[in-house]
């Protein structure tokens, strides 16, 4: 299988990679397949001149990386060179030219060809696909259709694509519905992401907040993302106002590489609002570090205003810690089990402070919690979902 995907590999520039990579590396597990990604970053055009002097090329002769896992993943890294308001125009067909060129050199008939995000890959994959005569299977992520979509320019490819695809995967029921009104013949399958139980697990909540240097006697809840303006963090930080104050936030991220940086405004608002005691930014934090900031915390929020699939509320429940989130992406089909944590009941400040009251004065069995993510959300579950969506194709 041929897989086209945004960094794959760990990257500065971005983190938008593990949950793609731990559904690969479920997939070959489970198939047995050897699979090649094509790992597509971006990099600053001017700064990739200066350091790669390469044009931008891919790696030409051996893989960026290579895992055996039941099959085989080796993964490509692709430098798509980032000019701001610029990139868009070319990058379809830039990631066209890249992948034909690495399956010539490489001499590789993929029986699939996957991409994940149809933009810019939907089409490169579907023309790929269909010079090799072999289905393909889109994987609908959230800003392919909720916002790429949308627009007059990247929107034409992503109708293109998905009434191309021979099938259609999407990470929560709304993506599915968004999908249907783009392209009403489109029947996708939902496919929720799972999340890695031994990373992500449980550790005393005494003891995590000790090694965290974090208060004992309070509520903490935390906010785990980038400090981007969809995520909201200033609603958060509204609602910790309204709350009594013993409750305390910790808010694990930084910016985004690219697009707004909110941090400036959130430091200033944290100033503005007085709640400059019971609030901390502590930055981006390494992934095989939180389990401790989800298992000190009383209760994860997330105040976004647009999801897919949401990996951090996963990486909470994993760890035993319930979660308060406004109806985006996943949130309202994996908050219908009211014993994983709150719904807010829409998206407005009073809604994120009333949800959070809630939540922390319930009592919650926080195994019970555990317990649910490893009977359902395990990549080996997500694994076995796609395999039958490859099984029908290939027959």
């Amino acid at each position: 299988m041929l897989v086209l995907t945004w960094y794959y590999l760990p990257s500065s520039r971005c983190t938008a990679g593990p949950a793609v990579r731990s559904r690969v590396t479920a997939v070959a597990r489970a198939t047995g397949w050897r699979i090649e990604v094509l790992s597509y970053h971006l990099e600053p055009y001017l700064e990739r001149a200066c350091e790669e002097g390469d044009g931008g090329r891919l790696s030409e002769d051996s893989p960026d990386l290579q895992v055996r896992t039941g099959g085989t993943v080796r993964v490509w890294r692709l430098r798509l060179p980032y000019i701001r308001g610029i990139t868009r125009f070319f990058a379809e067909q830039r990631c066209l030219r890249d992948a034909m060129h690495w399956l010539s050199r490489h001499a590789f008939h993929p029986e699939l060809v996957e991409c994940h995000w149809l933009h810019p890959f939907g089409e490169p994959a579907v023309r790929i696909a269909r010079r090799h005569g072999v289905p393909t299977v889109g994987v609908v992520r959230g800003d392919d259709v909720n916002v790429h979509a949308r627009s007059p320019l990247m929107g034409v490819g992503v109708r293109r694509a998905l009434r191309a695809m021979d099938a259609v995967v999407c990470l929560s029921e709304e993506l599915a519905r968004r999908v249907r009104s783009i392209a009403p013949r489109c029947r996708p399958v939902v496919i929720p992401n799972g999340v890695d139980t031994q990373l992500f697990r449980p550790e005393p909540q005494s003891v995590a907040r000790e090694r965290l240097s974090l208060p004992e006697r309070r509520r903490v809840v935390l906010f785990v993302g980038a400090l981007a303006p969809e995520k909201r963090v200033d609603v958060l930080l509204q609602a910790l106002a309204l709350l009594p104050d013993e409750v305390h936030a910790v808010i694990v991220g930084g910016p985004r590489p690219s697009g707004v940086n909110s941090e400036r405004y959130i430091r200033r608002l944290v100033e503005d609002l007085g709640i400059s005691s019971r609030c901390v930014l502590v930055g981006p934090q390494p992934r095989e570090e939180l389990r401790w900031w989800y298992s000190a915390a009383d209760v994860l929020v997330l105040p976004s205003a647009r999801e897919g699939s949401a990996n951090v509320l996963l990486e909470s429940l994993a760890c035993g810690t319930p979660v308060v989130a406004t109806p985006a992406g996943e949130a309202p089909e994996l908050l219908a089990n009211r014993e994983l944590g709150v719904l807010c009941e829409g998206f407005s400040t009073r809604a994120v402070a009333e949800a959070i009251g809630t939540a922390l004065r319930r009592s919650w069995d926080r195994d019970g919690i555990r317990r649910w993510v490893l009977r359902h959300r395990t990549w080996e579950h997500v694994a076995a979902a796609h395999k039958e969506v490859y099984d029908r194709l290939l027959k």
